[in-house]
């Protein structure tokens, strides 16, 4: 009897989450008509008049109970806004993680989240995060694990930390958000809060780790009437101008274009192009490559390839807007039609060396249906007229969900090329069977691309020319221990073979990840048995990594790499040892300083002789005078050719694309004397005119 009462009293409070969860949370929104200052200070009459919704709950590092420390959200609108503000309260403000830096430059900082699902269909969302000091970070989120981080909302925001609290508002304009044309909204919302120095992940309304979908436990927002979402059109402008310098030359490049925007429909909207801007104004930063196989996969900077170009996206890397190097113009579609997502894209490259054009047309139209699961189609085009060559991809896919926690993803690719001597066609699949369970993943994946597959508008170099088959599986294990908030265990093995089913490659892996209060550790091993450039190369080490957040002005990162590894321009199994550390300091409000050094040591075999040294250090000190406005400086130095880089920048981010930037990159000095034999002076303005 006393044991069928444990159970019972055990069942209640599981019992109590899943009818809370069962049924959407209501909130009924209104209307205000007083526009709050957007200052990080609660004291206008729309907070007052609001009832603050107080009920979140902790999603990690224990699902479902109260959180250490309160937080209070409201919710208003008007004709143009949406006004968000939460007050956080935590008993060790001293410990609250914070950044004065630029839009979206802010990690491992406290932050607030809100989410908001205007179709309320459980499939995508806007996404916005903010640190304490009001710096926001925001992406389109769609279910199928999707995102969409070019896109930016001109929202404003701003925050101010007290005595015991951190206070955050927010407007973002409905004309930055798509929505359904219809007098009386409802829209799926949810908000969150980490607690980064207690290892915290709250969240409203309360969710489980049972359903893997997010947007499936939002609340409803209702009361939403008679909004204005603008007319959808924006010009966007830039100029880029510069003083080059160098042994070779000496120039005044001028360079201009712009991008435009209208919205055909609430849910549709049209881009084009003329002259992309990809006026650079940082470099990438080195790398230690000298042993990679494949080529390097680069981000993309175009603000015209960055935003909806997600829809692009499935399970085979067919679109890689960066195979589109130098752009003339272009045109782009995407939005909805109706329950379906549709992508038109088309452009216009001309090739750096030769001046031929390449012409890229790729269309993509994605179907929802029922049970979270949607079919695509996806077709991609380059065509170069001058030489009568193209290379062509007609794809469909789909994503099957079922029992609410199993997803089946499979995609099934035809290419075609016709090259100047030669014309090849061939198919290419794979299939995934996923298992989101509440502690645990579960994954299998099969690949098969010949030889003859080429996407010349994709990033598929990595598969080509194998059949793979591999699995992966992950244990999720939250608050086992009073000092460690949650350990996840991992493991997995891939196998490849050539079409005479021969083996190319045995890969196997396994770690542990420990996440506690103010720290993040892993420790992975790996084993790997390939056949390249008729090599056997057999190597195996392990990877120890540490992230460490101990106050709120100092963070660290460190990582260990050793073992054998390949060497496969030279065809041999050698020795490594890579350590890469990171520091990052704020010694005030609006300084930042960063220093990350890169190390690799690689030997002809263990505890032999030295193939090379490479060493790479690289350090950044900005000052954010406001939120808008910085002034940063970067250097490099890299051992392999002895040389250094350096960059002095001047900013204004007005809003995300109006901008006005003035700098200075000097590039491949050797001392002191030779820093002004390589220089670009730049300055570039650009100004977002959104009706």
């Amino acid at each position: 009897m006393k044991f069928l009462l444990r159970k019972i009293l055990w069942l209640v409070p599981v019992l109590a989450l899943t009818l809370q969860l069962s049924a959407k949370e209501i909130v009924i929104i209104k209307r205000t008509d007083h526009k709050p200052v957007i200052d990080g200070i609660l004291d206008d009459s729309t907070w007052l008049n609001v009832k603050p919704i107080t009920g979140f709950m902790q999603y990690n590092p224990v699902e479902g109970i109260a959180p250490s420390e309160s937080t209070e959200l409201y919710i208003a609108y008007d004709d143009d806004n949406f006004y968000l503000a939460f007050k956080c309260y935590d008993s060790k403000i001293q410990e609250v993680r914070a950044t004065m830096t630029q839009r979206e430059s802010w990690d491992n900082d406290d932050c607030i989240g809100f989410a908001f699902d205007p179709y309320n269909n459980e499939r995508e969302a806007f996404l916005f995060n903010v640190n304490p000091y009001g710096i926001p970070s925001d992406f389109i989120w769609h279910h199928d694990g999707y995102t969409d981080n070019g896109w930016d909302a001109d929202l404003k925001s701003k925050g101010k930390i007290f005595s015991d609290c951190y206070c955050i508002e927010v407007a973002v304009p409905f004309k930055s958000l798509r929505m359904p044309a219809k007098d009386e909204q409802e829209w799926g919302f949810y908000a969150l809060r980490s607690i980064k120095h207690k290892g915290e992940f709250v969240v409203w309304p309360p969710r489980t780790h049972k359903i893997p979908n997010n947007l499936a436990q939002a609340a409803l927002l209702k009361g939403i009437r008679g909004i204005k979402t603008g007319r959808h059109f924006a010009l966007l402008p830039y100029l880029f101008s510069s003083y080059i310098e160098n042994a070779h030359e000496e120039n005044r490049p001028f360079d201009a274009g712009f991008d435009f925007r209208y919205g055909i429909t609430s849910d549709l909207m049209l881009d084009v192009t003329l002259n992309p801007d990809y006026s650079q104004i940082e470099a990438d930063p080195d790398r230690i490559d000298l042993t990679e196989r494949y080529v390097q996969w680069l981000p993309e900077k175009r603000p015209f390839f960055t935003e909806g170009t997600d829809i692009f996206a499935s399970n085979q890397a067919l679109f890689y807007s960066r195979a589109i190097t130098n752009p003339l113009a272009g045109g782009k579609l995407t939005g909805r039609i109706g329950g379906s997502r549709v992508g038109f894209l088309s452009a216009v490259d001309e090739e750096l060396d030769s001046g031929k054009k390449n012409y890229y047309n790729h269309l993509r139209v994605k179907c929802a249906i029922a049970n979270e699961s949607s079919i695509g189609f996806l077709t991609t085009n380059k065509d170069n007229l001058e030489d009568e060559t193209y290379n062509r991809a007609l794809s469909i896919d789909g994503v099957f969900k079922f029992r609410d926690i199993y997803s089946l993803k499979s995609q099934v690719t035809r290419t075609l090329t016709k090259s100047t001597t030669d014309n090849y066609n061939a198919t290419g699949y794979n299939l995934n069977l996923e298992r989101f369970g509440a502690n645990s993943y579960n994954g299998i994946w099969f690949n098969d691309f010949p030889e003859e597959f080429e996407a010349q508008s994709g990033s598929m170099w990595e598969v080509i020319g194998y059949r793979e088959i591999g699995i992966h599986n992950t244990l999720f294990i939250r608050k086992p221990f009073e000092e460690i908030n949650e350990l996840i265990i991992y493991g997995g093995a891939k196998g490849r073979f050539n079409y005479d089913n021969e083996p190319e490659e045995e890969y196997f892996w396994a770690g542990i990840e420990a996440m506690l209060d103010k720290t993040w550790t892993e420790l992975s091993f790996f084993k790997n048995h390939e056949s390249y450039d008729n090599q056997d190369l057999r190597y195996s080490g392990f990877e120890y990594e540490l992230w460490n957040t101990p106050t709120r002005y100092i963070e660290y990162y460190l990582s260990i790499l050793m073992g054998n590894a390949a060497h496969y321009s030279e065809g041999f199994t050698g020795w490594e040892v890579r350590l890469v550390g990171g520091v990052t300091i704020k010694p005030i409000k609006k300084v930042v300083y960063n220093i990350n050094i890169s190390r690799e040591d690689f030997y002809y075999e263990y505890r032999g002789e030295r193939c090379y040294l490479q060493t790479i250090v690289w350090n950044k000190l900005s000052y954010q005078i406001m939120p808008s406005m910085f002034i940063r400086g970067i250097y490099q130095y890299n051992s392999l050719d002895r040389t250094s880089n350096a960059s002095l920048l001047f900013a204004f981010e007005y809003s995300p694309l109006s901008n006005i930037y003035i700098g200075a990159n000097l590039d491949d000095f050797s001392s002191f004397e030779q820093m002004g034999d390589n220089i670009e002076a730049f300055i570039k303005i650009g100004y977002l005119w959104r009706l």
